[in-house]
């Protein structure tokens, strides 16, 4: 499930969101219980982008935090009644 939400994760940065959301849906993979909790998992390890944070990420981890903010977008778009919001973001809510 990792390399799909991989896969879904460049889709969605290299083209749109539905790209992504039309290639898990091609595979099936929105009807996987498995997928949706690696999902889940993935943004609850993945640091959050400056766009939920407010905090510029550099090199390997800004790549990581892409990553997070397309899937997080993803889930949003077409997964939020399957998944919850990362519980990680709460983390943000009140930082100034």
């Amino acid at each position: 499930m990792i390399d799909t939400l991989h896969h879904a994760a460049n889709m969605g940065r290299s083209r749109t969101l539905a790209a992504a959301r039309d290639l898990v849906a091609r595979v099936r993979l929105d009807q996987d219980s498995r997928f949706f909790a690696a999902l889940e998992a993935m943004l609850e390890v993945l640091p959050p982008s400056a766009a939920f944070t407010g905090i510029e990420l550099d090199g390997e981890v800004a790549a990581s935090g892409s990553d997070f903010e397309t899937l997080e977008n993803l889930r949003r778009l077409a997964y939020a009644a399957q998944v919850d919001v990362p519980q990680q973001l709460e983390l943000w809510r009140n930082v100034p």
